[in-house]
């Protein structure tokens, strides 16, 4: 089907979402509704590399974060968070509170958004005694999460992540993700899940389709030819 040739699909998605689309071919409906097609393919894409990452990297620093210690490292008189850091893990354990009343660590693990993770790789208060990020997790013990990453810098990893999680979260709220540097991105998934574990960059190369999607993009503009 050639998404370009239903007159209804402004109507359908609303018509501030379509102007996105309109105004990147400066009024072309067909292309227009086209490129939407395609955002929702190589949206779809991104899931698969995405969720290995995500889950890769979240076990792989709460295992780095808990070597030696409780896996409840985040109730340790030592474990001092931002504010706002500490936020989102008391809301994530008390909405799991609310369903069970005693959730494991593995359960508040799996539980904590995506943010929650990459905001261990900001700089927090540089130089504070506590509040270093660089200081108090990254050097002594979030390193080590990335084994495979040869003089690996903290603050480079958290701007590819946190470009990463824009897509993620856009992608969860069926955003454009068209204007972003995918490209880039979709290496950068690769690699960053390469730093964890070789396995898990040979996983998502078998696996990931965004490469193919990406290359047939004009073939989807210009003719129609999606594929969700």
């Amino acid at each position: 089907m050639d998404v370009g040739a239903i007159g209804t699909l402004e109507q359908l998605i609303s018509v501030p979402r379509f102007q996105t689309y309109l105004g990147h071919y400066r009024g072309n409906h067909h292309l227009a509704a086209r490129l939407y097609a395609w955002n929702i393919e190589v949206s779809s894409a991104f899931w698969g590399p995405l969720s290995i990452l995500e889950v890769a990297l979240r076990n792989a620093m709460h295992n780095a974060l808990s070597k030696g210690r409780p896996d409840t490292w985040w109730d340790l008189p030592s474990t001092h968070l931002m504010d706002n850091h500490r936020a989102i893990l008391d809301e994530t354990i008390a909405k799991l509170q609310r369903k069970i009343v005693t959730p494991s660590p593995g359960q508040i693990v799996a539980a904590l958004p995506f943010g929650f993770w990459t905001r261990f790789l900001d700089k927090g208060i540089p130089r504070h005694p506590l509040l270093s990020y660089e200081t108090a997790f990254w050097q002594p013990r979030l390193m080590n999460a990335f084994p495979e990453g040869v003089a690996l810098k903290r603050k480079v990893l958290f701007a590819d992540l946190t470009q990463i999680r824009e897509m993620r979260n856009r992608i969860a709220h069926h955003e454009p993700i068209f204007k972003m540097p995918l490209e880039t991105i979709c290496g950068d998934i690769s690699r960053i899940a390469g730093y964890i574990h070789v396995d898990a960059a040979a996983i998502m190369g078998g696996c990931s389709r965004v490469a193919r999607v990406l290359d047939r993009k004009k073939d989807a503009i210009m003719h129609g030819r999606n594929s969700f």
